[in-house]
């Protein structure tokens, strides 16, 4: 509840939030767009705030929900839209991610891998020591453990990443690409002018 003996001004970060969101919610509209609503809420406010996201949903209106909490939007979107660098990376209903998106733990014959027609889009590769991850889209548990099982030595564990495990994977991937595309222009850039003096 909102107390009504004080101003706007005068109250909590929260009470100010949920003041904000009856003002957005008093006219009924069919889409609501939000920027980071939950930043510097404690943990019992934004808990409630999220609960009452998923309430106006039900309702039948949209709530386009723009947050680096990763987690919490895991926790009440039907639907991600990710964006890196203002580009469109992923649009796609979460269940639909969950279903077509696999992590994959490797070691021993790895190399063998190579010599595959892996299932899917592998987006991200991390080495940690003898031990790699791959991230792989378009595919599911079953085509993965059905391929792998085939390869002798080869040891491997799949399961299901969080969205945040995708967000980050694809954050990291998306940086190498621009790396690998900076150091190919300043090479390119190099051999221009070598060839020009």
């Amino acid at each position: 509840r909102v107390p009504l003996d004080k101003k706007i001004k005068q109250l909590s970060r929260g009470m100010k939030a949920k003041v904000s969101l009856a003002l957005s919610l008093a006219h009924e509209p069919g889409l609501l767009i939000l920027d980071e609503p939950t930043s510097g809420l404690d943990p019992l406010v934004r808990r409630e705030f999220l609960e009452s996201m998923v309430r106006v949903a039900a309702e039948g209106r949209t709530v386009l929900l723009a947050s680096h909490q990763v987690a919490e939007v895991e926790r009440v979107a039907d639907a991600v839209v990710i964006l890196i660098q203002g580009k469109l990376i992923m649009q796609v209903r979460l269940e639909e991610l969950k279903q077509s998106c696999c992590e994959v733990v490797l070691t021993g014959n790895i190399d063998a891998l190579q010599k595959q027609e892996l299932p899917g889009e592998v987006i991200s590769k991390e080495t940690s020591g003898s031990q790699q991850q791959w991230l792989f889209l378009n595919t599911n548990e079953m085509e993965l453990n059905r391929r792998f099982s085939q390869i002798a030595g080869l040891i491997y564990e799949v399961r299901t990443p969080s969205l945040e495990d995708v967000l980050l994977r694809l954050l990291m991937s998306s940086r190498e690409k621009s790396d690998e595309q900076n150091a190919k222009l300043k090479q390119e850039e190099a051999t221009a002018s070598s060839m020009s003096n």
